[in-house]
């Protein structure tokens, strides 16, 4: 084994790392490789052997390039580990489970009964969770006028810049940009939930041909700022005012707010829903509507405040004002169910189980009503538990992220890995054995940016 002297360890410095790295320039490193991310935007590339553990005291073993032997790092000096790529085979994955904390678990719905939840996974096999530790079941029966809901990942988005995704957010510190295009319909509804810090300097585009910024084209753009919410038309040539909202960030509680767009390009009106209650609905003066099918989430922060976008939905839009899945019963003493038609539920979700064969049905009771509903899994949307005895979070977060390649995460401690195996422990699914090859990046939360 490689071995670097410093006051008598084997183990290398950020110095030697350093050199090691100028050493290294001149050597091309065959892809794919994995990479370690060190302290002083340094980085490695290479074959990972083992990471014994992510903490003070212990150490990453590497295999570089045109080198047979390994050289160890401490792990104090590693700040993330991006793993190479891998084929990908349960990109088909469309169910999953969201706990509490906010992680995202992509799986298959294997059976609930009394308080536990079982699924399985392609990455850390079959898995019992505690229903205290859930706060929705996605089943994938996408509804039929559903374009996009997410965000899922970082792949789904074009990041110009400084955009961070962690726990089904976008979440930013400075400027940032993102973009993404749709096969957007004449009329659509588009949706999000946009949080923030210190008052935020925020721009929504949408109907846009480009990512561009800086250049004038013909789109729609929401600005929210200190005075409030502006609805503008683009031009080439001007902006144009549809309409303004004295809505200042200082008037929403909690510092978020749940914007809903329902636009008409057919008859070039626009409809602007706030936390549920409709504004109005505004005519856009202009004869030529805008055909792009691409958003933007340009956020300017002025206070290095964070800024969090969430909760995006792209549907279909008939024209009329529905209740979307974010104004459900507030009832938090009830589960909530969907399907797939928008239809929806409460009362208590007893079991999901086996009906015909392999199809599962969950049976929901409903207050007062004489039967047990009966509903197939093929038909569901998504599930809601009720938050009547929520599970109390760690004071103290869990140390290590682990971003999975079928676009959930995980927030685990403990972490180590051998034989393309990595070992960790989760506060609610205990003890996992996950697959390397799942795996996208591992990364210390300390480096991550904290949620407003």
């Amino acid at each position: 084994m490689m071995t670097y002297p410093h006051n008598n360890a084997h183990t290398m410095t950020l110095k030697h790392i350093g050199l090691l790295l100028l050493c290294l320039l001149s050597v091309s490193s065959p892809l794919p490789a994995d990479t370690l991310h060190l302290a002083g935007h340094s980085q490695l590339s290479g074959e990972i052997q083992s990471i014994d553990s992510l903490k003070e005291g212990g150490y990453a073993t590497l295999v570089l390039p045109n080198s047979t032997e390994p050289i160890r790092l401490k792990s104090e000096f590693v700040q993330q580990v991006l793993l190479s790529p891998t084929v990908d085979s349960n990109d088909n994955i469309t169910q999953h489970v969201t706990l509490r904390t906010g992680e995202k678990l992509p799986c298959r719905i294997l059976s609930l009964s009394s308080n536990i939840l079982r699924v399985s996974t392609p990455y850390a096999g079959e898995l019992d969770i505690h229903k205290k530790h859930i706060s929705q079941i996605n089943f994938g029966a996408k509804s039929p006028d559903a374009i996009y809901q997410g965000p899922n990942s970082t792949k789904e988005w074009e990041f110009m810049n400084d955009w961070i995704y962690q726990s089904g957010s976008l979440i930013s510190r400075s400027k940032a940009v993102a973009y993404q295009s749709f096969e957007l319909p004449e009329n659509f509804s588009v949706s999000f939930r946009l949080t923030w810090q210190d008052p935020p300097k925020f721009k929504f585009y949408f109907c846009t041909d480009s990512r561009n910024i800086l250049q004038r084209q013909n789109r729609y753009m929401l600005f929210f700022d200190s005075s409030g919410i502006e609805l503008k038309r683009v031009t080439p040539r001007s902006n144009q005012g549809i309409a303004a909202i004295q809505r200042r960030p200082d008037s929403f509680s909690n510092k978020t707010a749940y914007i809903q767009l329902n636009v008409d390009r057919s008859n070039r009106q626009i409809s602007l829903i706030i936390d549920g209650e409709e504004i109005g609905t505004f005519l856009d003066r202009i004869d030529k509507t805008p055909l792009g099918d691409g958003i933007i989430f340009e956020s300017t922060p002025r206070f290095n405040g964070a800024v969090e976008v969430s909760e995006i939905t792209i549907q279909k839009w008939s024209g009329i004002n529905a209740l979307t899945q974010k104004e459900r019963a507030t009832n938090t003493n009830l589960d909530s169910v969907y399907d797939k038609n928008g239809q929806s539920f409460s009362g208590e979700a007893l079991a999901i189980q086996p009906q015909d064969g392999e199809n599962l049905s969950l049976s929901f009771k409903v207050p007062h009503a004489s039967e047990t509903m009966q509903v197939p899994s093929s038909e569901l949307d998504k599930l809601f538990f009720s938050n009547h005895a929520p599970e109390t979070l760690p004071k103290a977060p869990t140390p290590i992220r682990i971003e999975l390649n079928q676009s959930g995460e995980l927030f685990v401690s403990d972490i180590s890995l051998e034989h393309q195996t990595l070992r960790a422990k989760h506060p609610a699914l205990g003890d996992l054995t996950i697959t390397l090859n799942s795996i996208a990046t591992i990364q210390h939360t300390r480096d991550i940016v904290p949620k407003p």
